[in-house]
């Protein structure tokens, strides 16, 4: 990955936005899981961990993942959310007002765009694409665990979305307090090895991997992810 491939990536996202205006936008609907406002975000994580919380009884070391580093992590940072919101003066269950809301890209980065030979990125897989608060876009960018970004790769992504973005006076405001808990949802989505249903449709798509290595292997990934915080 490169300043130029950043480059690039920042531009598509700039040209998608353009579209907000157009007469078809307003027919679209919202992108997948969209998170319009912070209690959406929090229901989200809240959902996900209650998911994976009934096959806790035959795995202990999810459900000390869980209990002894996820839930009491959450807590603070969704204290920390709830308080930063009010203190700009934002409700934690107000919707992001149209104004501020755009089409993204959702599951959106370099995991989903092939290179020609002159170096121009190509990207595709919209399945997700929808209205929704750019910051989460942002955020899973940086989250993503296909991305593999270093921190100077990443304050470029925050720099030139935010600045796609400009007109938004909150939106650096709102992904420094949403930034942290979009990272929980991804560590709680990297734990659905554990949900049986999840596992079967892996078969299905003959992803030959032990489950019990499986689990392990995403429970450490989940455990490093959220060292980061």
């Amino acid at each position: 990955i490169t300043t130029g491939d950043i480059e690039q990536a920042v531009t598509f996202i700039n040209e998608i936005a353009k579209l907000n205006d157009s007469s078809f936008a307003k027919n679209l609907v919202p992108a997948a899981e969209a998170c319009l406002s912070l209690n959406i975000i929090l229901g989200q994580i809240d959902k996900r961990l209650e998911r994976l919380q009934q096959y806790t009884t035959d795995e202990p070391e999810l459900n000390d993942f869980l209990q002894h580093k996820f839930i009491p992590l959450f807590a603070d940072l969704k204290k920390q959310a709830i308080l930063g919101y009010e203190q700009h003066g934002i409700s934690p269950d107000a919707e992001l007002e149209q104004a501020n809301q755009s089409l993204i890209p959702a599951d959106f980065g370099f995991h989903n765009s092939l290179r020609d030979e002159k170096g121009k990125l190509h990207f595709f897989d919209f399945d997700y694409f929808g209205w929704d608060d750019p910051v989460k876009l942002l955020a899973d960018i940086l989250w993503h665990p296909k991305m593999s970004l270093d921190s100077t790769q990443q304050k470029q992504f925050i720099n030139g979305i935010a600045h796609v973005y400009a007109h938004d006076k909150l939106f650096l405001t709102r992904f420094d307090y949403t930034f942290p808990l979009y990272g929980l949802r991804w560590a709680l989505i990297l734990l659905n090895e554990f949900i049986p249903a999840f596992w079967q449709n892996r078969q299905h798509a003959e992803v030959h991997v032990d489950f019990t290595s499986a689990k392990s292997k995403q429970l450490k990934l989940a455990t490093a992810l959220i060292m980061k915080m």
